[in-house]
């Protein structure tokens, strides 16, 4: 897995790292079978967003995406997604953010093993740069 580049959101409360990736998507499969993949823009210990082809039609909010399957470097974790926001931008193509659920506590520590090594290397970077 490339090091990540780190970009802070502050939230109200607390501070939430996102972390960029390169190469890493998503892969869903809807319920009549068909598979679409995004590309992960970024993710967090409390979600993530994932971009859209300009022509593909954006899910709703509050769809829930059932079969997902998130890829980070060789790592694969399943699970579903709720989407959150939908965000069109004629630039870049249509932004959807949302909430990951693990499928199994395998997937979870799978989830939180990517967000700790993410968080690992970024403090490693900032103090070394």
């Amino acid at each position: 897995m490339k090091l990540p580049k780190v970009a802070i959101r502050r939230g109200s409360e607390r501070r939430d790292d996102r972390f960029m990736l390169d190469g890493a998507k998503i892969e869903w499969r809807n319920d009549v079978g068909e598979s679409r993949t995004f590309q992960l823009l970024d993710i967090s210990r409390r979600g993530l967003n994932f971009g859209l082809e300009t022509d593909a039609a954006p899910p709703s909010e509050g769809t829930e995406m059932e079969e997902v399957l998130l890829q980070v470097g060789e790592r694969e974790i399943h699970g579903r997604l709720v989407v959150t926001q939908v965000l069109d931008s004629t630039v870049r193509g249509t932004t959807c953010g949302g909430e990951f659920h693990p499928a199994s506590p395998d997937d979870e520590d799978g989830y939180q093993s990517i967000i700790a090594s993410l968080e690992r290397d970024a403090a490693f970077r900032s103090m070394n740069s």
